[in-house]
């Protein structure tokens, strides 16, 4: 039997589980979005990380806002999905 680290086994999790993420409505829905943008009320010189940003939801709704955001995660999968939303 093949032995995979953790950290192996949760970058094959959430890159099969990234096109779901992607597609979620629950993580796009414009009125959750809205409350986060909101909430962290950027300004336009203000500069802002997402770190573990998953598909980039939150990144790219703060990007409308903000001066500079960069959206950071451990999986290349979940990147890849940021990068088609943005």
């Amino acid at each position: 039997m093949l032995m995979t680290t953790h950290a192996e086994a949760i970058l094959d999790q959430f890159t099969r589980q990234a096109p779901g993420f992607a597609t979620g409505p629950a993580l796009h829905a414009d009125e959750v979005l809205a409350l986060v943008v909101e909430a962290a009320a950027p300004g336009s010189d203000d500069r802002a990380i997402d770190l573990a940003c998953g598909p980039g939801s939150i990144a790219c709704a703060l990007a409308g806002r903000a001066a500079w955001v960069v959206g950071l995660d451990a999986t290349p999968a979940m990147l890849d999905q940021a990068d088609a939303l943005s």
